[in-house]
């Protein structure tokens, strides 16, 4: 593990590397302003995509070169509509974007429903349209104060299923699958995702442009949907990637993989024409230190910074020592 974390932190830029490199119908944007970097080919829709930020709105760890953060993601978005201002565009998170509100003994966590009600703030904040509820995310997303109208999962009982989300007379039916996860909660079980996800994208293809999947950690269900489903546009899969990857084709769906804890926010620009979602680019933004960070989102992240170190200092020996209980009354 220690390596695979490594591997994640390492620089993969050098100082004269190009501003973007090129591979398919991929780019990698690793240099430039904002504004620099917004530049792309116009297009009928574009989803900005993410996730498996473990319910922090700074950046990754890594000593060297720290990439992500909801501050600077909010910086590239904003440069983006400003670059291309008819953009129709979506915000969508996928798996693992909260913090486990259950420590390894099983005890409560005091820092997580603190860290994890700043998320969902910026979330709001941000404008995100949809996010996939994993299943390790089920705890902290039932333990916040409101059930936010776009947390979703198509197969776990008792959330949203399905999301239609419209954009200037475009339509975008949106479905969210997370693998079996190990933390049952009562009234929410996770179901097998395959039947759920399927009936559901071709119900919404009645009433729909264009049909998105988000996938956590279950990549292998998602493709046999995608063959399985020609009416399937879109297959985001969130399952800790680390690399740049081309996007793929899997059935007549475009298949994009998001960064792992968005150290790359992915900018997956599409054309329409009829009934036809067509590939134009899949871009990765690099969220590195040269990007700065947008002031409402820094400033959000310096309060949630200190209100969970404040909920660690308060902590006690009694706390950490008490089973967990789901909204305990």
């Amino acid at each position: 593990m220690g390596l695979l974390w490594l591997l994640a932190c390492a620089p993969r830029v050098q100082q004269q590397s190009p501003a973007s490199m090129q591979m398919g119908a991929g780019e990698l944007v690793i240099r430039g302003t904002p504004l620099e970097r917004a530049q792309a080919p116009d297009a009928d829709l574009v989803l900005f995509y993410g996730g498996e930020i473990g319910g922090s709105l700074g950046p990754c760890g890594c000593p060297d070169r720290p990439r992500g953060s909801l501050a600077r993601m909010a910086s590239y978005i904003q440069a983006s509509r400003e670059a291309h201002p008819t953009q129709r565009d979506l915000v969508l998170m996928g798996g693992d974007w909260l913090m486990n509100p259950v420590s390894p003994n099983g005890s409560p966590s005091p820092q997580a429903p603190v860290a994890n009600a700043y998320v969902a703030r910026a979330f709001e904040t941000m404008g995100v349209d949809a996010a996939n509820v994993g299943y390790s995310d089920l705890p902290g997303v039932l333990d916040l104060e409101v059930l936010p109208d776009w947390a979703m999962s198509t197969n776990t009982e008792g959330l949203i299923s399905t999301q239609v989300l419209e954009r200037d007379q475009v339509r975008v039916g949106v479905v969210a699958i997370t693998r079996f996860g190990v933390q049952p909660v009562p009234g929410h079980r996770i179901l097998d995702p395959y039947a759920p996800a399927e009936a559901a994208i071709r119900q919404l293809s009645q009433s729909t442009d264009v049909q998105v999947l988000m996938s956590y950690g279950c990549s292998q269900v998602a493709a046999q949907i995608a063959r399985d489903v020609p009416a399937l546009d879109v297959v985001i899969d969130a399952d800790m990637h680390r690399g740049f990857f081309a996007p793929d084709t899997v059935g007549d769906a475009i298949w994009v993989r998001s960064h792992y804890q968005t150290m790359r926010l992915g900018e997956l620009r599409l054309s329409l024409d009829g009934d036809q979602v067509g590939l134009i680019v899949d871009r990765k933004i690099d969220l590195d230190p040269e990007l700065p960070d947008e002031p409402r989102f820094a400033a959000l992240a310096a309060e949630a910074d200190d209100a969970v170190a404040q909920a660690l200092e308060t902590a006690t020996t009694e706390d950490a020592t008490q089973p967990y209980v789901l909204r305990p009354e």
